[in-house]
């Protein structure tokens, strides 16, 4: 089930959002609902795997997010981190699950490719870093990031489906294909 989702370019959720009580927690200790509505904007932007801000590392993306939202130094309180915690759990498959740390190895080998130093060497005066490696690694990218696209996309299918039936039947327990 989708509790957050675009539309027109913003931030919108279905009513049943704010019965979790996570959810209504944000929204309730603001008596300014312009602040509510940014603090479920963020938890959204940081969370969902169909936020603008999906491909800046976690780190980059929650400085973007801010940003993006909010007009002065803000960052999240308790509430607010509780309520993205519940819903990443919520909105969490173990392909999603897959994806996300695919994207945070990726992101590892990114850094780990921009802090190569070809001068650095052991002990024994031998070089440490082996450049032939280095540029078989980087050859090997193109089929990383293809594979990566397809887990996305696959992911990004299974989140649009959302789980929905013929006349917006909710899946019952016991209803998934298992394979069987």
């Amino acid at each position: 089930m989708d509790l957050f989702y675009m539309e027109n370019g913003v931030v919108a959720w279905l009513p049943q959002t704010l019965a979790i009580k996570e959810f209504k927690a944000v929204w309730s200790k603001n008596r300014n609902k312009d602040m509510a509505f940014k603090e479920l904007s963020y938890i959204f932007f940081m969370e969902d795997l169909r936020s603008p801000f999906r491909n800046y590392t976690e780190e980059e993306k929650e400085d973007k997010v801010i940003e993006a939202i909010f007009s002065k130094e803000w960052k999240p309180d308790e509430r607010v981190q509780v309520a993205q915690e519940m819903y990443k759990e919520l909105m969490q498959t173990r392909s999603m699950k897959l994806l996300r740390s695919a994207w945070h190895n990726l992101d590892d080998l990114s850094e780990f490719i921009n802090n190569i130093d070809y001068n650095e060497r052991d002990s024994n005066d031998k070089y440490i870093n082996d450049i032939s490696k280095v540029r078989s690694t980087i050859e090997s990218l193109p089929k990383l990031v293809a594979a990566l696209k397809k887990l996305e996309d696959e992911v990004k299918k299974e989140v649009e489906e959302g789980g929905s039936l013929r006349g917006g039947r909710e899946k019952g327990m016991f209803e998934d294909d298992l394979g069987g």
